[in-house]
């Protein structure tokens, strides 16, 4: 059976949000030095479903639910600084299908458009916060000079691992 011409426009038009998750799953596999045999064996998928899942093949939310649990990701890892428009991509592409800009409430950060990633900052804690940690604390320091030589990728990685950690141990109370 083959699909409708509504379900292969939809397709069409999100496109490139496919291409972009499926080269986001193959930066993180390589980030955590796994081979895409590894990743296949452990999702319980063929070798070849993994490759086309890279190679732009819409995945399905339970893949990449199951991809960040298995490692110990949180799921916004995978979407971070990904592109949230459907369509075309453009200045004029909300005129071309008659929309009108969503108004975000001041939630993207002043200098940016939405779909734009932020550069991450280097990373140093506030003083004045009750939920940072002291100046003096070794393992934040350790961590920070870490953090200072990762790449934006290799960041948004560290720090989902994080969020995994804290996640997790939040199921387990």
């Amino acid at each position: 059976m083959s699909k409708g011409t509504g379900e292969r426009q939809e397709t069409e038009r999100t496109r490139h949000v496919d291409a972009a998750v499926s080269r986001r799953f193959r930066e993180l596999r390589e980030a955590l030095g796994l081979t895409r045999r590894q990743v296949a064996a452990d999702m319980g998928a063929s070798e070849g479903r993994w490759q086309a899942y890279e190679s732009g093949q819409r995945i399905p939310a339970s893949r990449i639910w199951q991809f960040c649990r298995r490692y110990g990701l949180d799921v916004s890892a995978v979407y971070a600084g990904l592109p949230f428009t459907i369509g075309p991509v453009g200045e004029d592409a909300a005129d071309a299908r008659g929309e009108v800009p969503v108004d975000t409430g001041g939630s993207i950060a002043p200098g940016l458009v939405a779909g734009m990633a932020e550069e991450g900052a280097p990373f140093e804690p506030v003083s004045g916060n009750p939920h940072d940690p002291a100046p003096d604390d070794a393992a934040l320091r350790a961590i920070a000079e870490v953090a200072a030589d990762l790449s934006p990728l290799e960041r948004n990685l560290a720090l989902a691992a994080l969020k995994g950690i804290r996640s997790h141990k939040a199921n387990r109370s």
